[in-house]
C-alpha cells in the first residue's frame, strides 16, 4: 500500500504545480509559488507570496524517513547546484521544500526550485528535473 502511495504523490503533486498558475488573483503581479505547511495538522498547501491565493491543501504522509516516521513537516529552503553544465554553482537557499522538523529529511518531489545562479544568472531549471534529486 505505501508503494501506491509512494507512486501517486509525486503525480498528485505534479497536477498541483500544473494548475499553479491558477493560484493568482487577476492582476497579481507576483509569479512565486511556495509551500506553506500546517505541521499540526500535517497539511501542505501551494500558496502565492504576493496575493496570498491558495489552492486545495492536501495531508502529507508522515516522515519518508523509516528510522524517524515523524508527522512534523515543515516548509523550508535549502541549497541547489545549478543546472548550467558549464557553471555548476552552488546556490544558497535555490530551492524551497518541505521536510521533517525532526530529522530534516526532505520529502521527495516537494522541491520548487528558486533564485537566479548568482555566478551565471541562469533561471531556476524546470520543477520536474528535481524529481530523481
Amino acid at each position: 500500500m505505501m508503494r501506491f502511495i509512494n507512486l501517486i504523490v509525486p503525480v498528485v503533486l505534479e497536477l498541483l504545480i500544473g494548475v499553479s498558475a491558477s493560484l493568482h488573483k487577476q492582476g497579481c503581479p507576483n509569479n512565486d509559488i511556495i509551500w506553506e505547511v500546517e505541521s499540526s495538522a500535517g497539511t501542505a498547501t501551494l500558496i502565492c507570496t504576493g496575493c496570498r491565493q491558495t489552492d486545495e491543501s492536501f495531508k502529507l504522509a508522515p516522515c519518508p524517513n523509516s528510522s524517524c516516521r515523524s508527522q512534523t513537516p515543515i516548509p523550508i529552503y535549502v541549497d541547489r547546484v545549478c543546472h548550467n553544465e558549464i557553471c555548476r554553482n552552488t546556490i544558497e537557499q535555490g530551492m524551497h521544500t518541505v521536510a521533517c522538523a525532526l530529522c530534516w529529511h526532505q520529502y521527495v518531489g516537494y522541491w520548487l526550485p528558486k533564485r537566479n545562479c548568482p555566478k551565471c544568472g541562469i533561471d531556476p531549471p524546470p520543477r520536474n528535473k528535481f524529481y530523481d534529486k
